[in-house]
C-alpha cells in the first residue's frame, strides 16, 4: 500500500478487467451507492456515495498486461481504514 494525499494505492497482480470487476463487486457487496463510472483500456473511475454521505472515488489504472493500480480515496481527506477494508475485500475477489 501507499498513502497519499488521502489516497490509499495498491497494485495487484492481475489484468486490468478482472480487478475492474472485482472492484465493482465490492461496491455491490458492500451495498455502496455508485454515482458514475466510466472505464477505457487504460484507466477507469468510479464515483460513489455511502450511506453516512460520504464520497468515495476509485481510480483503476492500467500498468502492464498483468499489473493494475487502485487508488481509493474516502471522503475529502481520506479515510485509510475504510480505504483498507475496500483494498482487502478486492484482493480476495482476484
Amino acid at each position: 500500500y501507499a498513502y497519499v494525499k488521502g489516497d490509499l494505492k495498491r497494485t495487484y497482480e492481475a489484468p486490468m478487467d478482472k480487478v475492474w470487476k472485482a472492484t465493482l463487486d465490492t461496491m455491490e457487496e458492500f451495498n455502496l451507492s455508485i454515482e458514475s463510472q466510466r472505464k477505457d483500456a487504460f484507466n477507469g473511475v468510479i464515483d460513489g456515495k455511502m450511506a453516512d454521505d460520504r464520497t468515495f472515488q476509485i481510480n483503476v489504472v492500467r500498468k502492464g498486461t498483468n499489473t493494475t493500480e487502485v487508488g481509493i480515496r474516502v471522503g475529502v481527506f481520506g479515510d485509510r481504514g475504510r480505504a483498507e477494508v475496500m483494498h482487502g475485500h478486492i484482493y480476495s475477489l482476484l
